[in-house]
């Protein structure tokens, strides 16, 4: 009886460097899921803001553009608004989070989310209480995104 030997050491280095070359290529659909999720969890935070002006008896237009200007959308606005709902640390409610930024839309305070005294303000205004030393660092870590 002939066997037939298909594991050979140039089968499994064909095996290993098909695989290497593969992963980097499966790794592109996940990160951009998240990116994607990311950024349609942000936009919905955008609606919120909007609908609670539109609510509050501001014309959808005018409503918009506030939330617009509050926000100024870009990378860094994105990732600033999710560490601050999403951190284990400060434990900021999704909801009042919102609640808060529509407060700000509607006077148009000023909001700088690069701004650590900015970040500080609007935190302790939604959890009226002072932050203690692990929450600043770790607000101080978003504000260097």
């Amino acid at each position: 009886m002939i066997q037939i030997k298909i594991f050979t050491q140039q089968s499994i280095l064909v095996i290993l460097l098909v695989s290497n070359a593969m992963s980097p290529l499966l790794a592109l659909p996940q990160k951009s899921n998240q990116i994607i999720k990311r950024n349609q969890q942000v936009s919905n935070i955008f609606q919120k803001i909007t609908n609670i002006l539109v609510e509050k008896g501001l014309d959808h237009d005018v409503a918009l553009q506030k939330t617009n200007t509050l926000l100024n959308i870009n990378k860094n606005t994105i990732e600033r608004l999710h560490s601050l709902y999403e951190s284990s640390e400060l434990f900021i409610p999704q909801e009042e989070l919102v609640e808060e930024l529509a407060k700000y839309a509607l006077y148009e305070k000023k909001l700088n989310l690069n701004s650590y005294s900015s970040l500080i303000g609007l935190t302790q205004s939604i959890l009226s209480r002072p932050l203690n030393d692990k929450e600043l660092r770790h607000i101080q870590d978003i504000a260097s995104l």
